[in-house]
């Protein structure tokens, strides 16, 4: 098909469909981004309360059986 077929071709088609396809596509949405903040900012907790506890000797035993440490 040559340049002047073509545009002979484009005359049938409608016009709405041309101007939908000329409109940029939605962006999507991260559904996810929040949950996974949110259970980053849980585990840095737990992480940063067990380090504190394990500091000040009083959850020591229990960070020890935990990761399997050379306790009981």
């Amino acid at each position: 098909m040559r340049g002047s077929e073509f545009l002979d071709k484009m005359e049938l088609v409608d016009p709405t469909y041309v101007e939908a396809a000329d409109a940029p596509p939605r962006a999507k949405r991260k559904i996810w981004t929040g949950w996974r903040a949110a259970v980053a900012a849980c585990i840095c907790l737990v992480l940063l309360a067990g380090t504190a506890a394990a500091v000040s000797g009083q959850g020591a035993t229990w960070l020890i059986r935990m990761f399997g440490g050379r306790g009981d």
